[in-house]
């Protein structure tokens, strides 16, 4: 094959191992482009599946092959806009394999686009190392993985879009629980979470640091530095290990250069349970130190919890992160008894405020969980008028409870100033720039959320949703189905396949996508409320109606959000009873009436007085 294959806009520099379309490089590595290299090699020819499982996993057989090379296969179409079913480029012949057959084009080497003569790598790729060659034992989650971050590179983007990838980036791996007691889980969790926060605070202009949510694949795991790095596109990893003994700790902890797994620094200090936030401080700086970063002056506390409080903290911290109503109201509960035990721990207001914010979005009426959250984030900055998880508590209540949009851009930006490298404070910072109709600024944010949490599904289905609300139902489609094939369990994912769908008038689809996600997430309300619109859009009046009637039923048991009731009522063609319920979310101040500057499914109410003045109401900035 020769150094250089050329077909359409595109171009593959076999040399360098890039892609690019229109003389750009696309950010595709490791499998997709191996499969792309042997289809070009043997361009019109059929290349088998077994002669794809022997190039790229070295003949091994592993249980998630046909997951693995199905994977790789999508995600080259996607960044060649390519289609199964009508092909351009790469044609599918069933249970035999793939073949090539757009024509190759020859190119003198002066007509070439140019090409930068040292290659850019993933940001903070080790030079040198190739991530696309990673293991058959890490197969399946490196899958995952690519896809995650292909779906953040490959899609073009605007300059507003523009993300930077210049900074170094490294991974906490979750401590180990060395306590032999699974009750202390909480507590290594914690301690990484912290860690993790440390880290990013130091020098974010230079270091970048996964979030939790991509680490915690690795919890357990047993791979080799080097694949890990690989997978996640970092340069350095940081591992350690927590025991615990009565109120006595002890933390290990080393950090190792992942080019050539090089142990950089090792150590460990044991310590009063009350002095690990000065021991994670400790530990950060120590880091940061080794690879030679410009480092702040120490932290200064503001207070230093008692031992008790800061374990029901974490505790409850840990509980809030497994996301079902059962751990929330425990979370809530340790939360609530970490300041009952030290009124003066800002940390634990500000994961008091988030308990409360998360009870008002499962079936709680904002007035009664709303005021409580914000009178936490108030303590918290009153304590700490410097900690960033209480202006990002602040900011989420500010942008969905009060509608405050100014103020609540200024929060977010102070709690991203204080915390740049917080993936959750950026993806909840792009639905505040969505609601407000800042779409391209709304896509640039949840980018850089993936480049810190490349596997968070959050995150994803947050830039598939803020693509609907643009109106680019082509990529969200693309950004969804590559979710749904990586996990097809997701019910999130499906719910914005069905709006999405809904909005290209395709209600069969929207109507299917809509029950897959119902079956998934049962007695939730809001996915009934939508089921019911896309069946009153196509016709099916009789079964809306019941829904709507269960809905009903429902909000006299319990707090439904308005919004999602006047959907119905929309889809059945009333748009007075629609705009009714609008009204009724906006006086009890529902999250949702804050969708309704952009989403398209109200696309039908606009141009309503009625529905404009409410609008109006909410001071949207212009």
């Amino acid at each position: 094959m020769e150094e250089r294959a050329t077909f359409g806009p595109f171009e593959l520099d076999v040399k360098t191992g890039r892609l690019l379309k229109h003389g750009k490089a696309l950010k595709v590595v490791g499998q997709p482009l191996e499969v792309l290299a042997l289809l070009l090699e043997r361009s019109g020819e059929v290349v088998t599946r077994d002669e794809l499982r022997t190039r790229l996993w070295g003949g091994e057989t592993f249980v998630d092959f046909e997951h693995g090379l199905n994977a790789a296969v999508n995600k080259l179409r996607f960044a060649l806009g390519d289609s199964a079913d009508n092909p351009r480029y790469v044609e599918t012949l069933t249970r035999k394999g793939y073949r090539f057959i757009a024509p190759l084009e020859t190119r003198r080497p002066s007509e070439s686009p140019p090409v930068e003569p040292d290659p850019t790598p993933l940001p903070g790729t080790p030079r040198g190392f190739r991530p696309g060659l990673i293991l058959a034992a890490s197969a399946p989650i490196a899958a995952v993985l690519a896809a995650w971050m292909w779906s953040l590179w490959a899609a073009p983007a605007s300059k507003s879009e523009a993300v930077p990838t210049d900074r170094i980036l490294l991974v906490v791996l979750p401590f180990e629980n060395l306590s032999n007691n699974q009750e202390q889980d909480y507590f290594a969790e914690g301690l990484t979470d912290e860690l993790i926060t440390r880290l990013g605070q130091l020098d974010p202009d230079r270091l970048g640091v996964i979030a939790r949510t991509s680490a915690a694949y690795y919890s357990g795991a047993r791979r080799r530095v080097r694949q890990i790095a690989a997978e996640l596109g970092v340069e350095y990893v940081v591992e350690g290990g927590v025991g615990r003994a009565g109120d006595r700790v002890r933390v290990s902890a080393r950090l190792v250069r992942a080019a050539d797994e090089t142990s950089l620094w090792t150590d460990s200090y044991d310590r009063d349970i009350g002095d690990l936030l000065a021991v994670q401080n400790e530990l950060a700086r120590a880091i940061a130190g080794r690879i030679e970063l410009r480092l702040p002056a120490p932290a200064r506390y503001a207070h230093q919890p008692t031992p008790e409080a800061y374990e029901a903290y974490l505790r409850g911290r840990f509980l809030l992160g497994r996301r079902t109503a059962d751990a929330l109201a425990k979370g809530h509960a340790s939360l609530q008894q970490s300041v009952r035990l030290d009124p003066r721990f800002a940390l634990a207001y500000a994961g008091l405020s988030e308990a409360y914010q998360r009870l008002a979005y499962r079936a709680r009426s904002p007035a009664e969980t709303m005021p409580l959250a914000l009178d936490a984030a108030r303590r918290s900055l009153e304590l700490d008028p410097d900690l960033a998880d209480g202006h990002a508590a602040r900011a989420l209540i500010l942008s969905n409870y009060e509608w405050n949009w100014t103020e609540a851009d200024r929060e977010f930006r102070r709690a991203l100033e204080l915390n740049p490298n917080s993936a959750d404070t950026r993806i909840a910072f792009a639905a505040h720039l969505s609601h407000v109709g800042r779409l391209d600024e709304a896509v640039a944010e949840v980018k850089r959320a993936l480049q810190l949490d490349p596997v968070a599904l959050a995150a994803h289905a947050q830039l598939a949703v803020i693509l609907y609300r643009a109106r680019r139902y082509d990529e969200a489609l693309q950004q969804l189905r590559a979710m749904l094939e990586l996990d097809p369990n997701y019910p999130v994912a499906h719910l914005n396949l069905g709006l999405v769908h809904a909005a290209q008038g395709k209600y069969t689809e929207a109507i299917a996508a809509f029950e897959r996600a119902r079956s998934l997430d049962a007695g939730s309300a809001e996915l009934t409320a939508l089921l019911a619109y896309a069946l009153a859009r196509s016709g099916e009046r009789r079964q809306a109606t019941a829904l709507l009637a269960e809905l009903q039923a429902k909000s006299a048991r319990e707090f439904v959000q308005p919004f999602a009731v006047g959907l119905v009522h929309l889809g059945l063609g009333d748009h007075a009873a629609a705009v009714d319920c609008l009204e009724r979310g906006y006086q009890e101040r529902s999250w949702m009436t804050a969708l309704i500057k952009v989403n398209p499914e109200l696309d039908a109410l606009r141009g309503d007085s009625r529905f404009e003045a409410l609008v109006r109401r909410l001071n949207f900035p212009e």
